[in-house]
């Protein structure tokens, strides 16, 4: 039986199919998988030969489907129709209520010990898309017949602070209530500014970082970037602050790209 670990926070970022919830589930049972990207879940389950003390929640974002497809004008004699996509957002709020429910109910069960967010990307979407449908509500309240035109489509600076406040609340609260969290991510590339003959052009510096709340990286104990080299999966450490790793541990792969390996990787620095 691999070494229990005092319960900690990690992220794992990385591309489609490198084995990213494959990994979260190798964390001490029972886990609760709260599977926001719906289809993460089945998509690691098949790899796991006993799936014994795992539950898994589907926490479907609402589909808008005025939103996705465009509303389509009708038009008048001699011209032609247009698309437009609306601005108000449906869903959100709800969602995000029904994510929030499910993991407040995980973390306050004893016997759990692990809880996955599925994607950490995904929810720091929906929060964000709550916050603001929460603004376009109070604008409709107070101006019932408001136009499509006038609702906000976007957060001011100062507005993201709710939407912060509200991840860092998760991350708290597993802490403060003792169960291992770990959170998974996508990757985004990383953009830079460079002068042209013109002026100056964004340009792709070959980089990559985890997406989605810009506050994670300090938040969390260990992040791990999963990747699939030789169609080996793999596991290397980018940033720890984890107790008995530390930053020592940073740019090192793990011998298994699951919670063992974390314990192993431990072991053989303790031993240098």
């Amino acid at each position: 039986m691999t070494e229990q670990l005092p319960p900690f926070v990690t992220a794992i970022w990385g591309d489609e199919k490198t084995g990213k919830s494959s990994m979260s589930l190798t964390w001490p049972r029972p886990i609760v998988h709260l599977d926001v990207d719906v289809g993460g879940f089945n998509r690691a389950a098949w790899r796991i030969k006993d799936l014994t003390g795992i539950e898994s929640h589907a926490c479907a974002p609402h589909v808008d489907v005025n939103k996705l497809l465009g509303a389509i004008s009708t038009p008048t004699a001699g011209t032609i129709p247009t698309v437009h996509f609306p601005k108000r957002i449906y869903g959100a709020r709800e969602t995000w209520q029904k994510i929030v429910t499910a993991y407040v109910d995980a973390v306050q069960q004893k016997e759990v010990q692990t809880i996955v967010i599925d994607t950490w990307t995904l929810t720091w979407n929906i929060a964000h898309n709550a916050t603001l449908q929460e603004l376009q509500e109070k604008q409709i309240k107070k101006a019932p017949n408001i136009s499509e035109d006038a609702l906000r489509e976007s957060l001011m600076p100062k507005e993201y602070g709710t939407a912060n406040s509200r991840m860092r609340g998760i991350i708290q609260t597993a802490r403060g209530l003792g169960k291992n969290l770990v959170l998974i991510l996508y990757p985004k590339d990383i953009y830079g500014v460079r002068a042209t003959a013109q002026g100056t052009e964004e340009y792709r510096t070959g980089k990559q970082e985890a997406d989605g709340f810009k506050e994670t990286p300090k938040l969390v104990d260990i992040m791990i970037r999963t990747e699939v080299k030789n169609a080996v999966p793999q596991a290397k450490i980018t940033t720890c602050g984890m107790v008995g790793l530390g930053i020592s541990a940073e740019g090192k792969y793990l011998l298994k790209p699951s919670y063992g390996g974390i314990v192993g990787l431990m072991s053989l620095l303790k031993g240098e």
